[in-house]
């Protein structure tokens, strides 16, 4: 699976337009890949652009995949 999770710096976390969106730390991305093999995680916390303007971008990039039952 390819997935991004935005992360608590992000500049939507305190904006009530965002407020059915999810805003994650760290250990809260760790504990919601637990059994899972991460291939790869990726942290930005950035300045970049949106479809509304400036923003700060605080996303994991992760790629993961299920675990063969043998490794499980």
């Amino acid at each position: 699976m390819i997935v991004n999770i935005f992360g608590v710096r992000d500049s939507w976390a305190g904006d009530p337009d965002a407020a059915r969106m999810t805003f994650l730390d760290i250990d809260a991305v760790h504990r919601l890949l637990d059994g899972l093999e991460v291939i790869e995680i990726e942290e930005e916390d950035e300045d970049g652009d949106s479809f509304a303007g400036p923003k700060h971008w605080h996303v994991f990039d992760i790629v993961a995949r299920r675990r063969p039952a043998s490794q499980a």
